[in-house]
C-alpha cells in the first residue's frame, strides 16, 4: 500500500509502510533494530537530499517476498553538475534506483531500500549463540 504524506518526514513514511506491513505478517519475523537504524540514517540524508532537490510528494510501500521498501519521490527534473553531489550518496547506498518521467518537467526517483525484517527463530538463535559465546569466554 502506498502512503503520501505531504508534511511527514521521510522516515516517518517508511515507518508507517512497515507498521501496516507488521499488522498483515505474522509472528514469524522481526524487525532488525540494525537495519532500522540504517533505513532511518538513509532517509535522513535523503531528506536533506530533498529540500535541495524540492521534492514534491514522497511515499512508500513494502514490496513482495523480500519485503524490501520502495521509496518513491517525486520531484521536479533534476541536474546534477558534480560528482560530490549527495545524489552520489543515495545511488551508492539504495539497493537500486529508477526514474520514471511523469508530466513535463516532473519525475519520479524511486528508492529500492534493504528489508529490516529478519526471521524471529534467526533472532533469537543469533541471541543464543551469542550467549553462548559469552559464558564460554
Amino acid at each position: 500500500m502506498r502512503r503520501d504524506y505531504a508534511l511527514a518526514t521521510i522516515f516517518s513514511i517508511v515507518e508507517k509502510a512497515i507498521a501496516d506491513k507488521e499488522k498483515k505478517s505474522g509472528n514469524g519475523y522481526k524487525i532488525d533494530d540494525v537495519s532500522l537504524k540504517a533505513i532511518e540514517t538513509l532517509c535522513e540524508d535523503v531528506e536533506a537530499l530533498g529540500k535541495e532537490l524540492k521534492f514534491i510528494a514522497t511515499s512508500a510501500e513494502v514490496v513482495g517476498e523480500s519485503a524490501n521498501i520502495m521509496l518513491s519521490i517525486d520531484c521536479p527534473s533534476i541536474s546534477i553538475m558534480h560528482s560530490k553531489h549527495g545524489f552520489y550518496y543515495l545511488l551508492a547506498n539504495a539497493m537500486d534506483v529508477s526514474f520514471v518521467c511523469k508530466e513535463a518537467g516532473t519525475i519520479t526517483i524511486n528508492v529500492l531500500l534493504p528489508s529490516v525484517w529478519q526471521r524471529g527463530n534467526a533472532v533469537e538463535e543469533n541471541t543464543d549463540s551469542t550467549q553462548k559465546m559469552q559464558n564460554n569466554a
